[in-house]
């Protein structure tokens, strides 16, 4: 199949490449004719097997500008929508240390003082929160921080036993409908930090209090 220059014009971009699929509709060859571009495009699915012109060449009316061999294939859309399915690159180092560090502290990394908890008939301090904040609102401030014990104790034992230095504390949303059960702050951004009690010792430290805001509310 060959599509044909309609009128006299410039070539002014070739949006298709040889070799390559395109679809019904889509754009092949760009002309300029009367400071107005005019796209060629494709009538049917098909291979682009030559390009006959190059940009910024007169073409005369008729003039053959690309010859494709109809048929099915992957189309433009489909590569930018990556359908190909890209590699994934692994995970920098660097990354990985920050995630593994956040992931440290949380209820999962924990099972030995999650499970002593609720054999207290208590909750921790995560689950707390979950109940009383909207699905991912909550920002926490200073997760990676741990105990000021560095003369006593190991510094990889403290980021492991005292994360966040026992105070779980940041903002979140809490915006539940109306007769849920849950107090009602339509829209509102709410400060939170709660004694995580699963920590090594008897509650927050010297460090997870410091860097709160004085007068917030502290739960357990």
């Amino acid at each position: 199949m060959k599509l044909r220059a309609p009128f006299t014009g410039t070539v002014v971009s070739i949006p298709a490449a040889a070799d390559q699929h395109v679809a019904a509709g889509e754009p092949v060859v760009v002309i300029e004719a009367m400071k107005m571009e005019h796209e060629i495009v494709a009538e049917q699915d098909g291979v682009v097997t030559e390009l006959a012109v190059t940009t910024g060449q007169t073409v005369s009316e008729g003039q053959v500008l690309v010859v494709l061999q109809p048929g099915s294939g992957p189309t433009a859309s489909d590569r930018e929508a990556g359908t190909h399915n890209p590699v994934q690159a692994p995970e920098r180092s660097d990354l990985h240390t920050v995630h593994e560090r956040h992931d440290i502290g949380l209820d999962h990394r924990r099972p030995d003082a999650v499970a002593k908890r609720h054999e207290q008939g208590r909750r921790t301090a995560r689950e707390n929160l979950t109940d009383l904040l909207d699905p991912d609102t909550f920002v926490e401030y200073g997760p990676l921080m741990y105990g000021a014990q560095e003369q006593r104790r190991p510094q990889q034992e403290l980021i492991e036993r005292t994360p966040a230095d026992g105070l779980v504390g940041g903002v979140g949303a809490t915006g539940s409908a109306p007769g849920d059960g849950r107090r009602q702050f339509q829209g509102a951004a709410v400060h939170r930090r709660l004694a995580d009690l699963g920590v090594r010792g008897d509650g927050p430290g010297g460090r997870g209090q410091a860097r709160h805001a004085p007068g917030a509310g502290r739960d357990r």
